[in-house]
This record gives structure tokens, C-alpha cells and sequence, in this order.
């Protein structure tokens, strides 16, 4: 237990009641210590990982969703199709190629793999 005694005031306000004057700093303190408290407890008590357990579960995804059945006789063309695949010309190819700006000389970069 933390002693709190030399940095708590008790005074009395206007209306005569007491009250406990706290620097905010040790105000923030306490209130992490309780949420710490509070974490401890709920862990010990099973709450947390239950808590955990059904925030995991609700934002993974279902692992059966990506489960599907095996073909048989499925040709490339309909693989090709199914993944909407769009081929690339060389002329295509090239342009995109012949665009990057290389740091090193294809002579170097040879150079270095020996």
C-alpha cells in the first residue's frame, strides 16, 4: 500500500466540508494504480480472459471461410479466368522496365555477384 500522507492535504472548503487537496500528478498515479488494480483482479477472477478471448474471436476471421473444395480436371485457362488474370505484352513489359531508374550499371551488379 502507498502512503499518500505527505503529499494530501485536508482542508475545509466555503461550505464547511472537508476535503482531500491532491497534486493532479498523484491524482493520475493513483488512478493508473486502481486500473492496474482492477486488471489484477479481473485476471485472477478469469473476466480478463474472457474479455480477451471474445475480442479475439470477434475480429479473426472465421479460419473455415477459406476452406474450399478441392477440384479435379480444372484446365489453365479456367484458372486463368476464375483469377480474372490480365497478361502483360514484352511491349508492355519493356516500357514499365525501360522506366526504372537503376542505381548501378547491369555491368556492376554482375560484377558483384562474382
Amino acid at each position: 500500500m502507498v502512503d499518500y500522507s505527505n503529499i494530501i492535504e485536508n482542508k475545509t472548503n466555503s461550505s464547511g466540508k472537508k476535503v482531500v487537496v491532491i497534486p493532479l500528478e498523484e491524482w493520475e498515479n493513483i488512478q493508473q494504480d486502481m486500473k492496474e488494480l482492477e486488471e489484477y483482479r479481473a485476471m485472477k477472477s478469469g473476466e480478463l480472459e474472457k474479455k480477451i478471448s471474445k475480442s479475439f474471436s470477434s475480429k479473426s476471421p472465421d479460419i473455415r471461410e477459406a476452406i474450399v473444395e478441392i477440384e479435379e480436371n480444372v484446365d489453365y485457362e479456367r484458372i486463368l479466368s476464375e483469377q480474372n488474370y490480365q497478361a502483360i505484352t514484352y511491349e508492355k513489359f519493356r516500357t514499365l522496365a525501360d522506366d526504372i531508374e537503376w542505381e548501378h550499371s547491369l555491368d556492376e551488379m554482375l560484377a558483384a555477384l562474382d
